[in-house]
């Protein structure tokens, strides 16, 4: 057989399976070859063996049982980087590129700025790692006027990624060394900021950037069965209403971040509102917090950034320079 003809059979096995039979077909087949998808256009004749045909149908039936193009190749594309994936961790995802782009906006100011340390950016829930490795890999450098400047070479940046689940840190760890980053970053297991506040960074991190979990619990049926049945749902639930991490990490970022350090975060489409009426809650005076202190709002500002639909996706929230003093109930 030839490239047209396995095409053409790909195409078919997938046809009323996929919602783009077309292009999955081409996906795996290159992938089997290891050359562009239009590759294959461009060179119909070229022979498959009966070895290749043979991988190749063996992806085509995983293809047909719904289970992600990311997961059959074992990588996706994200902000212009390989990342490897697999069911241990969440599949990339577009929207979630406003997230690094906001935080790339963010940190290059920060490194420009006369500073005695690095940036200190910490991922939480990493997962594959694509946030935090993206901002470390993608953060433009300073130009050489900017150093001669300053008199000195900048203090650069210490990534640090975290997440409860030990596998989805293992993805994250292969990531950083075919990145050829590894060396520069630190990998702490553990939930939320805690692992952060328990290897000292308390009041260092300069900025939080996290895709936590923010799906309702009761909508993970409904999903599609590509993410329902496939993607783990440790990094999807977000409690019965989604929002059990985003209020976790609004409530207890201040404690982590260094003064003026901000908060960038993915949310739900239909999450901003929710976001709004907490920072509104803690701005009030004297507002009460959780374990009965008054205190004045440890945030400075907030706001939130649009993704590709238009829709408010990403958080980014700043601490008061200053940190504000809390007084306890007796």
């Amino acid at each position: 057989m030839d490239t047209g003809q396995v095409l053409a059979w790909g195409r078919q096995m997938l046809f009323g399976k996929s919602e783009y039979p077309a292009r999955d077909a081409a996906v795996l087949l290159s992938h089997v070859l290891q050359c562009s998808t239009a590759g294959l256009y461009l060179h119909p004749d070229k022979p498959v063996t009966s070895g290749q045909f043979g991988i190749y149908s063996s992806l085509v039936a995983r293809r047909a049982l719904k289970e992600p193009i990311a997961y059959i190749t074992g990588h996706k594309e994200f902000m212009g980087l390989k990342f490897k994936v697999d069911k241990r961790v969440l599949i990339p995802r577009p929207e979630t590129e406003v997230l690094v782009e906001t935080s790339l906006s963010i940190v290059g100011r920060m490194v420009h700025e006369i500073r005695t340390g690095p940036v200190v950016v910490c991922d939480v829930c990493c997962g594959s790692g694509a946030v935090g490795l993206s901002i470390l890999k993608l953060l433009p450098q300073p130009s050489a006027r900017a150093n001669q400047r300053r008199q000195a070479e900048p203090p650069g940046i210490k990534v640090i990624l975290t997440d409860i689940s030990p596998d989805a840190l293992d993805v994250a760890k292969e990531n950083a060394k075919s990145l050829g980053v590894f060396p520069q970053v630190e990998f702490l297991l553990g939930d939320g900021l805690e692992p952060i506040k328990q290897h000292g960074f308390a009041n260092k991190v300069d900025l939080i950037a996290s895709n936590p979990p923010y799906i309702p619990r009761g909508v993970i049926a409904s999903l599609d069965e590509e993410v329902r049945c496939y993607e783990p749902h440790l990094a999807l639930d977000g409690g019965c209403r989604g929002m059990d991490f985003i209020e976790t990490l609004i409530g207890q970022a201040p404690s982590v971040l260094a003064p003026g350090g901000f908060l960038v975060m993915e949310i739900g489409h239909d999450q901003a509102d929710r976001c709004q009426e907490i920072f509104s809650a803690l701005a009030q005076p004297n507002h009460v917090d959780s374990r009965g202190g008054r205190c004045a709002s440890p945030w400075h500002k907030w706001q939130f950034v649009q993704d590709y639909a238009g829709r408010q996706r990403v958080l980014a929230a700043r601490v008061n320079p200053g940190r504000p003093a809390c007084t306890r109930n007796t």
